[in-house]
């Protein structure tokens, strides 16, 4: 009997980092490091390299990671590591790198004989299990199968995807968004200080404002995104600053006696070519009308544009779509997520896009369309 993974395409590292800090406290799920895990699986199966052994196994994970994946410096891999970065603070955790590779390499041993000579899946059990052995006890190397692997995606990459439906019983795929930009936490952080100039009171309206400019969510649909937080929208009306409190215990903020800063701006980061840019937004009014286009500077939307264009290309995905959009059109007529994936703005838009094994997210209901090129492995993937 195979196992049951969870895959998030969270699409980029702010999703992944909050869903790390959400899973973190949830002990039935192994959540790996998301830095860079994707692309090393994905460079080993394009790439055929060799890990046919434990120690080849963990010299192709510290070739790709350089012990980054574990916040290790990489000049000072046996130094007690930071786990990771969310967004602008740290988990309060550590481990040391050495333990973590003598984890993996006993766990990788173990879990040899039952391999059958499919050597990568052995590599992403172990390095996996290992993870989460070593932060159960550091002593004592465990290989703790009763719980969930959780798996989280940067990218769309359906050969990947594949390589999972093909090794795996059941694969969950949760419904979710875009989630929130890197900086979410110090952008609440910096809403949430008291000024005594500028006291404002907490309504369910700027709430619900305010978490949607946060949230990016890109839907015309007053209110619609709150859920992504878990926050029930009769819950937001009836206890406004309880809610906001729940918000900020999800992003690990001391809530104190802060109140919401009538003031709306902040913070966004993009990450265009390897290079981190940091840019201000101020959108110039806030209604129930509120578009991502206000959000968006018009030199972020082009980078956008251009990024999805190169994106579709090296996917070979726009000899098949019904246009080829121009940076002019992406801007004007898309709900650009910060970064990333490209929304559409129709049903009929959303189901062309999926007949063409298009990587999309609906738009109504911001459920990721995902086609796979091997539909005999379609019927163990599940849309949660």
């Amino acid at each position: 009997m195979k196992d049951s993974i969870i895959l998030a395409l969270t699409a980029g590292r702010a999703g992944s980092y909050f869903f790390q800090s959400l899973f973190d406290s949830h002990p039935q799920l192994i959540c790996f490091p998301p830095i860079y895990t994707s692309a090393l699986l994905g460079q080993i199966i394009r790439k055929k390299l060799n890990i046919s052994s434990a120690e080849k196994a963990f010299e192709a994970l510290d070739r790709f990671h350089n012990g980054a994946m574990l916040g290790a410096e990489l000049e000072q891999k046996s130094a007690p590591a930071r786990l990771l970065e969310l967004c602008n603070f740290n988990m309060p955790k550590s481990f040391d790198y050495t333990e973590y590779k003598r984890h993996f390499l006993e766990i990788y041993k173990l879990l040899e004989s039952e391999s059958s000579g499919d050597y990568l899946l052995l590599l992403f059990k172990s390095m996996c299990y290992a993870y989460d052995s070593v932060l159960s006890n550091p002593n004592k190397v465990s290989i703790n199968t009763h719980k969930t692997i959780f798996f989280q995606f940067h990218t769309n990459d359906y050969i990947l995807i594949n390589w999972f439906a093909k090794r795996f019983d059941k694969i969950y795929l949760p419904t979710m968004l875009r989630s929130p930009l890197v900086g979410l936490n110090s952008s609440f952080s910096f809403k949430l200080k008291a000024q005594a100039a500028k006291l404002a009171t907490i309504t369910p309206h700027s709430l619900t404002a305010f978490l949607r400019l946060q949230l990016y969510c890109g839907n015309r649909i007053p209110g619609e995104n709150i859920h992504h937080f878990g926050i029930k929208l009769e819950s937001l009306h009836k206890a406004p600053e309880l809610t906001l409190q729940a918000v900020c215990q999800r992003l690990c903020l001391d809530y104190s006696e802060s109140v919401l800063d009538s003031t709306i701006s902040g913070v966004k980061w993009t990450n265009f070519q390897g290079k981190e840019t940091k840019s201000s937004f101020m959108p110039e009014y806030i209604n129930e009308n509120m578009k991502i286009d206000d959000f968006i500077p018009e030199l972020d939307a082009n980078i956008l544009g251009s990024m999805m264009i190169d994106k579709f290309q090296s996917w070979d995905y726009l000899k098949n779509f019904e246009y080829i959009p121009n940076h002019a059109e992406l801007s004007k007529n898309h709900y650009l997520l910060t970064e990333y994936l490209p929304h559409v703005s129709t049903y009929d838009q959303a189901l062309n896009a999926y007949k063409n094994q298009t990587p999309i997210i609906r738009h109504r209901d911001l459920q990721f369309l995902l086609a796979y090129g091997d539909s005999a492995y379609t019927t163990n993937i599940e849309v949660i």
